[in-house]
Protein backbone atom coordinates (compact mmCIF):
# COMPACT_ATOMS: atom_id res chain seq x y z
CA UNK A 1 0.00 0.00 0.00
CA UNK A 2 1.47 2.95 -1.11
CA UNK A 3 1.94 6.06 1.65
CA UNK A 4 1.55 10.18 0.58
CA UNK A 5 2.27 12.60 2.66
CA UNK A 6 1.49 16.65 1.63
CA UNK A 7 2.21 19.65 3.78
CA UNK A 8 1.77 23.32 2.84
CA UNK A 9 3.30 26.65 4.14
CA UNK A 10 2.53 30.27 3.71
CA UNK A 11 5.04 32.76 4.49
CA UNK A 12 4.12 36.10 6.50
CA UNK A 13 5.14 39.66 6.12
CA UNK A 14 3.32 41.83 8.29
CA UNK A 15 -0.47 42.08 7.19
CA UNK A 16 -0.53 39.64 4.37
CA UNK A 17 0.41 36.28 3.74
CA UNK A 18 2.46 34.57 0.49
CA UNK A 19 1.44 32.31 -1.87
CA UNK A 20 1.76 28.93 -0.67
CA UNK A 21 4.78 26.23 -0.61
CA UNK A 22 3.83 23.21 -1.12
CA UNK A 23 5.36 19.74 -0.57
CA UNK A 24 4.35 16.08 -1.16
CA UNK A 25 6.34 12.42 -0.74
CA UNK A 26 5.58 9.03 -1.84
CA UNK A 27 6.61 5.81 -0.83
CA UNK A 28 5.31 2.92 -2.58
CA UNK A 29 5.37 0.60 0.26
CA UNK A 30 4.23 0.91 4.15
CA UNK A 31 6.83 -1.25 5.48
CA UNK A 32 10.48 -1.70 4.74
CA UNK A 33 12.99 -4.06 6.11
CA UNK A 34 16.67 -3.35 7.26
CA UNK A 35 19.09 -3.03 4.34
CA UNK A 36 15.86 -2.34 1.84
CA UNK A 37 16.20 0.78 -0.49
CA UNK A 38 13.80 3.43 0.15
CA UNK A 39 12.29 4.93 -3.69
CA UNK A 40 11.48 7.97 -2.28
CA UNK A 41 9.21 10.70 -4.17
CA UNK A 42 9.32 14.33 -3.48
CA UNK A 43 8.00 17.20 -4.79
CA UNK A 44 8.56 20.75 -4.11
CA UNK A 45 5.78 22.92 -5.56
CA UNK A 46 6.52 26.76 -4.39
CA UNK A 47 4.70 29.91 -5.52
CA UNK A 48 5.89 31.78 -2.05
CA UNK A 49 8.64 33.88 -3.81
CA UNK A 50 10.48 32.37 -0.74
CA UNK A 51 13.76 30.74 -2.03
CA UNK A 52 14.09 27.33 -1.08
CA UNK A 53 17.74 25.88 -2.02
CA UNK A 54 17.37 22.44 -0.35
CA UNK A 55 14.73 19.64 1.30
CA UNK A 56 15.76 18.13 4.40
CA UNK A 57 14.20 14.67 4.90
CA UNK A 58 13.96 12.78 8.82
CA UNK A 59 12.89 9.08 8.96
CA UNK A 60 11.45 8.07 12.17
CA UNK A 61 10.57 4.37 13.11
Amino acid sequence: EPVHLEGTKTFCCLCCASAPLKVSAMLPVKGYVPGQTMSIRVNVENQSGVIVDNVKLILRK
